[in-house]
């Protein structure tokens, strides 16, 4: 019994990790989403960019273009839908 609970302990204390600076802060953060292919009002995360020690812009430059590249990709389509970067994590 005695080392069950030092196991768990073990694994909670590995378990803790500090995220970087701004990670934790959400600085630099940029967040993809896409709007609803037949309600234009809906707001879908797509993904987020969060990489650190890159240039302050990093994130936000990758965003934009993966925007750029998926809203030109999709012109065909008969359905659109529209992309865009907001800065920050996601939020609904």
């Amino acid at each position: 019994m005695r080392l069950i609970f030092v196991c768990s302990v073990l694994l909670c204390a590995a378990c803790k990790t500090e995220l970087p600076p701004n990670k934790a802060s959400g600085e630099h953060v940029y967040t993809l989403y896409r709007s609803g292919a037949l309600v234009n009002t809906v707001r879908i995360h797509v993904a987020t960019f969060e990489t650190t020690g890159e240039d302050k812009a990093w994130n936000m430059n990758n965003c934009e273009q993966v925007a750029r590249i998926l809203n030109e990709a999709q012109k065909k389509e008969q359905y659109q839908t529209k992309l865009w970067c907001e800065k920050g994590r996601y939020k609904e």
